[in-house]
């Protein structure tokens, strides 16, 4: 037997809540903004991971049990450790970032702030480091048309730096 005290009327509960709609509602809303600007204000960050595989053709048969066991010592290193090496060097990643001109910053204006923007432009900028270089402050580059430009300058706080 059930009694009627332990019934749960649905329509009763659904009332009791929806006489504070509107208070929902506003607190609905400010949800959903607060997400949007939270979503747009914020610098994105990205996890970025990779495999390389490295195939060794001089691989002698069982070398890489004597190599873990530690009985070759510092002669049967192997390639896959040198190209480990490799790809943690400085020198590797220093000349990656100057291919890909990460020695110039890019900006858009969005809405409510400029984000950093990476990819197509109508306007390369190239560094010659061997001559001075204006560095530290922030120009904005207005394109007119296909053949024209203005350029200003948006920040002050500029340097000159002198390569060596």
């Amino acid at each position: 037997m059930v009694n009627q005290e332990d019934e749960i009327d649905l329509k009763v509960i659904l009332f009791n809540y929806l006489q504070y709609w509107p208070l929902i509602l506003v607190f609905a809303l400010l949800g959903l903004l607060s997400a949007f600007l939270f979503n747009r204000l914020t610098t994105p960050v990205y996890k970025i991971e990779s495999t390389v595989i490295v195939e060794d053709e001089n691989a002698a048969l069982g070398a890489d049990l004597f190599e873990s066991a530690g009985l070759l010592g510092l002669q049967g290193k192997s390639n896959i450790e040198n190209e480990i090496g490799i790809l943690k060097s400085f020198s590797l990643a220093q000349a990656a970032l100057n291919e890909l001109n990460f020695n110039v910053r890019y900006y858009r204006e969005d809405f409510l702030k400029k984000t950093e923007a990476y990819g197509n432009f109508p306007i390369l900028v190239s560094v010659d480091w061997n001559k001075p270089q204006v560095v530290g402050g922030l120009f904005k580059v207005e394109v007119i048309d296909e053949n024209s430009f203005e350029l200003s300058v948006e920040e002050e706080g500029f340097s000159v730096f002198l390569s060596k």
